[in-house]
């Protein structure tokens, strides 16, 4: 055909496709995300590995809200925390490498492997400035069923807490010390915001 001898094999099919000629392939699956980030830079140094544990635990449930959203499992993760090159002192930065027995979406086992593997490796007094996990070997979820019997799978709470969430706003209900209101020190400020004039009602500027 001379439309392959000047075009590439798209543009054949594509020519094929619009005379009547089935020439492009159906696709049975669809190609899922390869990763999902979830990290944050803090607007202050955080001193306490204690802290800096609880921002994991954060962002570890919100890797589990987006993996349920997008109906993946991950088999892999890597939970990490470092200083700023940016800041006067000592520079440290540290992670760790987790592959689950089992791949999960659930925030249980997510968040207890994610604060198991970085706590020993944060060291006191150092500034972390920026934290995060990197989920990875997505699966559709289903798609690698565990055995029963042979590794104990935890309560299925992410859905119950996305649920109530849902319901009843944004950190309604979260594990452990998440589901207070108290501030916490990872989180961007309020008061830092930008003001919303051109989509918040209430920030709507006024002419008088």
């Amino acid at each position: 055909m001379a439309i392959r001898h000047k075009f590439s094999v798209v543009q054949m099919r594509t020519v094929l496709e619009l005379n009547g000629f089935p020439a492009i392939p159906v696709e049975d699956e669809v190609a899922t995300k390869q990763q999902i980030l979830v990290s944050r830079s803090f607007p202050d140094p955080i001193w306490d590995p204690e802290i800096v544990g609880q921002a994991v635990a954060e962002f570890a449930q919100r890797a589990s809200r987006r993996l349920r959203k997008e109906g993946e499992v991950t088999g892999r993760f890597t939970v990490f925390a470092s200083t700023s090159p940016h800041r006067p002192g000592p520079e440290h930065s540290v992670s760790a490498h987790v592959r689950l027995a089992v791949p999960t979406s659930e925030p249980t086992p997510l968040v207890a492997a994610a604060r198991a593997a970085l706590a020993p490796k944060l060291v006191h007094e150092m500034q972390y400035m920026r934290a995060g996990i990197l989920c990875m070997d997505l699966t559709p979820e289903g798609s690698v069923p565990a055995l029963p019997g042979v590794i104990e799978q935890p309560a299925p709470l992410g859905e119950l807490i996305d649920a109530v969430n849902r319901r009843f706003g944004t950190a309604t209900l979260a594990l452990g010390r998440l589901g207070t209101n108290s501030p916490a020190p990872w989180r961007n400020r309020q008061t830092d915001l930008s003001p919303s004039y051109t989509t918040d009602w209430a920030e709507l500027r006024t002419v008088s």
